[in-house]
């Protein structure tokens, strides 16, 4: 009787039970496979991104390093330097870095510098050409406006003896006072530069300056041949000379004196 009951709940099937059994246990083991390929799967994917992460991470790191390496390169270096060339008619702008400057233009300063120190007005033509009172230097004596504007191109130091030298020299050129007298600096050659290292020049030029005054006698001549020599410097700016003078044409001539970024120390005549 009991073996009956028990025998009622086993479900009707055309298939033996040991069939059932082994159906079962193969749709557990292929459940299992699915399983397991969707996991490792997952995991395959979460490996890849983050391997990924870490390779973008590296890459980032990678790009930081360089830029900091960039921006401290560029925080060391040599500020550029902005040059105004005289070149004939017209005037180019050149540009240096650090102590460089290129043979053509260390001639044209020493030329222009030269011409400028030598050359005499007793007129300021910016003024229209009203009379010129000079201005004084160390032992009591005077020169040119414009020849003292162009001493400015000279390192402050060595500028004062050298205008005292020139405040000599006008006094024999002019004689007696002689006002009316004015001069003109011809540059005849100019040498190639000689480099001293460490942004300085050597520099040899010889010229005539030529005497006139108001009367109809021919001109004299004062043959004036030096060795300059010459060191790179940053050009001023024009707020900077205002600070240090008050007179802005002053101010202005020493912006122009130097604006090749250059700077005389030292002058001595040659024969």
């Amino acid at each position: 009787m009991k073996v009956r009951q028990i025998t009622n709940f086993i479900p009707q099937s055309d298939e033996p039970a040991s069939a059932l059994v082994i159906h079962d246990s193969r749709e557990d083991r292929e459940e299992y496979i699915v399983d397991s390929s969707e996991t490792i799967r997952s995991k395959n994917i979460i490996t890849g991104w983050k391997l990924a992460t870490f390779g973008l991470l590296v890459i980032n790191i990678f790009f930081g390093v360089a830029i900091i390496g960039m921006l401290f390169a560029a925080i060391s270096r040599s500020m550029p330097t902005f040059i105004t060339k005289g070149n004939g008619e017209t005037e180019t702008l050149e540009f240096f870095t650090g102590n460089d400057r290129s043979p053509t233009l260390i001639k044209f300063f020493v030329q222009k510098t030269m011409s400028g120190i030598y050359t005499w007005r007793n007129t300021l033509p910016e003024q229209g050409n009203i009379p010129d009172p000079g201005i004084a230097v160390e032992g009591g004596k005077k020169i040119p406006t414009t020849a003292y504007r162009y001493t400015l191109a000279l390192d402050p130091e060595f500028a004062n003896s050298y205008r005292k030298e020139l405040g000599e020299l006008q006094s024999i050129v002019q004689g007696n006072g002689n006002k009316s007298v004015q001069t003109a600096y011809l540059v005849e050659q100019v040498s190639e530069p000689e480099s001293l290292g460490a942004g300085k020049w050597k520099v040899k030029v010889a010229g005539t300056q030529l005497i006139v005054n108001s009367s109809n006698e021919q001109p004299k001549k004062l043959n004036i041949n030096v060795e300059m020599t010459v060191r790179a410097v940053p050009p001023p700016l024009l707020s900077e000379v205002t600070r240090k003078y008050e007179d802005i044409g002053i101010a202005k001539a020493a912006q122009i004196a130097r604006a090749e970024g250059l700077e005389v120390i030292s002058i001595t005549n040659i024969k």
